[in-house]
């Protein structure tokens, strides 16, 4: 029986990857699922080759038995450097051989299936290797590879599979055409209608049988674009499946295998694994003490290596206890970062020891221990109860001083409306205003707060009373010219907290409070006849009255002065 190949493959070439300080190199085989592999902080290129599956061979499987026939196609090695981002994550998948003889079907990455006749069975297509930036889950796309090395096209009887390389090759004997960079190849027409299965994106294709001519095609191999299925049986041979096609990255190389292997592909990746370093932890000063809490502070350098932990331990020893998380979290700077912690519920007038501890992949690192003491408890506050009050709607109050000691905050309750209470001191507070609703005697209650909380009250009366409306009882001149100008001295009760002064309508020139029964007042010009002048305060405006009465006088003109027309 005829043989088609060159021979069994020992060994796959594998290139060299150029030299890097401090370089690891990682082989990946062919496995269930894809494998992800996270870029090493600082690394921005890494060196990659791939090796795709080899075609699955055909076989003779006459009595249950499985010889071999005619070799598969030799897979794609693609090799290069790829840049990548530091951190991120990229994703593997290697190919498998295709099948051969009565092998299973195929996973992503894997190769295909035989097909099988009473005499026969076909190759599968081998499955491509390749690295690329997102997960299988995230959906099957040309544009997220990085690099791809095709798998070999499956063997036909007796046809050998295609090879792979970057635009694929064909298989023998009316084989399947190769993967392109751009699509799949077609899959040959033989003499029967049943077609090997073209490969697809990373996965080989499977074989396919024609009963009438009793020879089973061989199936495309995986890559960028699968190749071709082989044609079923003619004159005695049916055609080998096409190989697939590659992706190679800028400035890399791909060669074809060049002997065959009954191996799955591999990809290896060489990186710079960079040292990692602990995290520097320095613990600083606490601040903010009181009797019952503080601020904790420390320094923090991740060293580039985002960090696990970064916590402020304290306790009354040296054994700490309690602990909280620093803020702002440093995460995996290259420089020392300050971080505290505020903490509370702590005894007063105790001695607390406290450390900053940061760990991170590098390892762990503990700032020195240091002291600090809460201050004493503080004593609650004091204050002088105010004495009762009574106040006047529309007029200002004399300032109300609570005086006291510690006094941090202090709240007044059922405070009269138009008044306000505001803080002098920790020591002085007062309440200023003018009352606008009159109110009979009620409580207002003072509450004072120290910092720890502690209360002091007191309580006191306060009346508002409605404002008397205002009144006139004499005004001197009662009389003035119409051109305005009048100085007029009103004299009455209540002028005090005076809103307007008014002759008729119209608002006077000036005026003056002389005091709760006197104004001075400046008459505004007006029209010859009887107006009355309205004193309006809080309390009212005063009524119109023979005694609020003011004549305006008509101005009389030079005899015999000339009228200008307008």
């Amino acid at each position: 029986m005829r043989k088609f190949g060159w021979g069994l493959a020992v060994a796959l070439i594998v290139c060299t990857p150029p030299a890097m300080a401090g370089a690891q190199t990682i082989t990946y085989r062919f496995g269930p699922g894809e494998a992800p592999f996270r870029i090493p902080p600082g690394d921005h290129t890494i060196f990659v080759e791939a090796v795709g599956g080899t075609g699955g061979f055909s076989s003779s499987v006459r009595n249950g038995g499985c010889s071999f026939e005619v070799y598969g196609g030799r897979p794609a090695i693609v090799s290069g450097t790829i840049p990548v981002e530091p951190g991120s994550t990229v994703y593997i998948d290697v190919g498998e051989r295709g099948r051969a003889c009565n092998g299973a079907g195929h996973s992503f990455g894997g190769g295909g299936s035989p097909a099988r006749t009473v005499d026969y069975a076909s190759g599968g297509g081998g499955g491509a290797s390749d690295v690329r930036t997102t997960p299988s889950a995230a959906g099957l796309s040309p544009d997220t590879r990085l690099i791809v090395a095709g798998g070999g096209g499956g063997a036909g009887i007796f046809s050998q599979g295609g090879d792979a390389s970057e635009y694929g090759g064909e298989g023998a004997y009316g084989g399947g055409e190769p993967g392109t960079l751009i699509s799949g190849g077609l899959a040959a027409e033989g003499c029967g209608e049943i077609f090997g299965g073209n490969g697809t994106l990373g996965e080989g294709g499977d074989g396919a049988a024609e009963p009438d001519y009793d020879k089973p095609s061989g199936a495309g191999g995986g890559g960028l674009y699968g190749g071709g299925a082989g044609g079923t049986g003619c004159y005695g041979n049916a055609g080998g499946g096409g190989g697939g096609s590659s992706l190679v990255p800028a400035g890399g190389t791909i060669r074809t295998a060049s002997q065959f292997n009954t191996e799955s592909g591999y990809v290896q990746i060489t990186f710079n694994e960079p040292a990692i370093k602990a995290p520097t932890a320095v613990t600083g000063e606490a601040s903010g003490l009181t009797a019952h809490g503080a601020t904790l502070n420390a320094t923090v350098n991740p060293n580039g290596t985002a960090l696990e932990t970064c916590r402020l331990e304290y306790g009354t020893t040296e054994s700490y206890g309690s602990s909280v998380d620093c803020s702002p979290w440093p995460g995996g700077a290259t420089n020392p970062k300050s971080v505290a912690g505020t903490i509370s519920g702590l005894q007063p007038g105790m001695t607390y020891h406290f450390r900053v501890r940061a760990q991170s992949e590098g390892g762990a690192s503990n700032g020195s221990d240091v002291t600090f003491a809460t201050t004493a408890a503080e004593s609650a506050p004091t204050m002088v109860k105010p004495s009762d009050q009574t106040s006047t709607t529309g007029f200002p109050i004399t300032p109300v001083v609570i005086a006291g000691s510690r006094l941090a905050t202090l709240t007044a309750a059922n405070l009269p409306p138009g008044l306000a209470l505001s803080e002098i001191s920790e020591s002085e507070w007062r309440i200023t205003g003018s009352p606008t609703t009159p109110k009979a005697a009620s409580t207002v209650t003072l509450e004072a707060h120290n910092s720890e909380g502690s209360i002091r009250s007191v309580a006191f009366q306060w009346t508002i009373v409605q404002a008397s409306a205002p009144a006139v009882s004499k005004m001197t001149p009662k009389n003035g010219p119409a051109t305005g100008g009048t100085t007029v001295t009103i004299t009455g009760t209540a002028f005090a907290s005076v809103q307007s002064v008014k002759f008729g309508a119209t608002a006077a020139g000036s005026y003056t409070v002389n005091s709760p029964t006197s104004i001075t007042a400046v008459s505004p010009a007006g029209i010859a006849g009887h107006v009355y002048v309205v004193v309006t305060t809080a309390g009212g405006a005063t009524s119109e009255t023979a005694k609020s009465k003011f004549t305006y006088k008509k101005v009389k003109t030079a005899k015999g002065a000339a009228t200008r027309r307008a």
